[in-house]
């Protein structure tokens, strides 16, 4: 197919779109929130006021699908809401939209988020094969004594029946859950879908408010599948994780950076152990290091000793590289460069030690033989 050329006759007023929204902020949102912020440029050029229900009713929704909206590009940086008491009156304020850092996404290497459905699959085997896979994850990353805390016991889930799913609907707040759920992922909750819902509502005991960051983290990730956000719950759960700025801050640095280290260690998914944790903020925290040079620790670590290649020994790479200086990954090609150059220069003089060795017993050896040769002639 060709290239589509646009053009218009028409006279009549455009609504300027930003280029950065189209291409940042569109793709990946929802289309009824996408249709809220085009609508609200509208207003603005214009200079129209409006109110909740009038934009819900132009936009053909209910009220509080315009409050969802609104919260959603708040979240995104690019919508400011202020309330003036003495006027009673809200003020939305557009932000400057800002072009993409060339920088690597939280959510651009996802790969070893389908592992971990694939470790849920796994875990409906029998019970002895459980054990076979906690056995070799304990073998894989060795859990210390002073650092190993129980694992918060997950509570049993439910299988709700129809009846019993359209009492639980009742509630209001899991009725906003469901249409949080369905807005986030573009379609409409299966009864799967409602069960992990519940289950993470009353029996997680998830707050609203962390039960609405779940439904946006899973649905920016595109992965929507009742089965893995409800192992993600089920993680943070573990974590004891009970806010959003603790989803959040878990997220972007355990989750994400864990999995790419698990990936890269070539070691199977499993929920994070305090050990793994405990290493994961001295790295970050103390040692101040970015995603890229512990990853590269991890390619280092697979290299030099595929076997051994764990957590305790990317941590006695990253530490060296600590006590060296190391800030950045020029640095640390300049701290390998240097440790190779060393390692050269001293094996170089041990083979110059023993081939001096070598020289002298070699001329001792020749100065006998020479010696006895010349008794020999003196004799004749």
């Amino acid at each position: 197919m060709g290239y589509i050329k646009v053009k218009s006759e028409k006279k009549e007023k455009f609504t300027t779109i930003s280029n950065i929204f189209i291409d940042r902020y569109m793709p990946e949102a929802n289309g009824e929130f996408v249709k809220l912020y085009i609508y609200l440029i509208r207003l603005l050029q214009d200079n129209i006021g409006a109110t909740v229900s009038s934009i819900a009713d132009k936009m053909s929704c209910q009220e509080k699908d315009v409050c969802r909206g609104i919260k959603y590009w708040i979240s995104k940086g690019i919508l400011d809401l202020k309330y003036d008491k003495a006027e009673d009156t809200y003020s939305i304020t557009l932000l400057k939209l800002e072009e993409e850092e060339e920088k690597e996404s939280s959510y651009e290497s996802d790969d070893y988020l389908m592992n971990i459905i694939a470790f849920q699959k796994n875990e409906k085997k029998t019970a002895a094969k459980k054990e076979e896979i906690a056995e070799t994850v304990n073998e894989v990353t060795p859990v210390s004594s002073e650092t190993t805390s129980v694992t918060k016991k997950n509570p049993s889930k439910k299988r709700l029946t129809q009846n019993q799913l359209n009492l639980k609907l009742q509630d209001p707040e899991l009725m906003d859950l469901r249409d949080e759920a369905e807005a986030y992922f573009q379609r409409e909750l299966a009864q799967e879908d409602m069960n992990s819902l519940i289950y993470i509502h009353d029996e997680l005991h998830f707050s609203f408010d962390l039960c609405e960051y779940l439904l946006e983290y899973c649905g920016e990730i595109k992965k929507t599948d009742s089965k893995f956000y409800e192992k993600v719950a089920i993680n943070w759960y573990e974590n004891e994780i009970t806010t959003r700025a603790e989803a959040k801050e878990f997220t972007l640095r355990y989750f994400t950076l864990y999995g790419k280290i698990l990936e890269k260690l070539g070691i199977q998914w499993h929920s994070i152990n305090v050990k793994e944790k405990s290493f994961i903020n001295k790295w970050t925290t103390t040692f101040l290091f970015d995603n890229a040079i512990i990853l590269k620790a991890c390619e280092i670590a697979i290299v030099n000793s595929p076997s051994k290649a764990t957590f305790n020994y990317v941590d006695g790479i990253l530490t060296k590289w600590h006590a060296a200086g190391v800030k950045t990954l020029k640095d640390v090609d300049s701290y390998q460069s240097s440790t190779v150059s060393n390692v050269i220069s001293v094996n170089t003089s041990k083979k110059r030690n023993i081939n001096s060795f070598k020289q002298t017993d070699h001329s001792d050896d020749l100065k006998m033989i020479e010696d006895l040769y010349m008794d020999e002639v003196k004799e004749n």
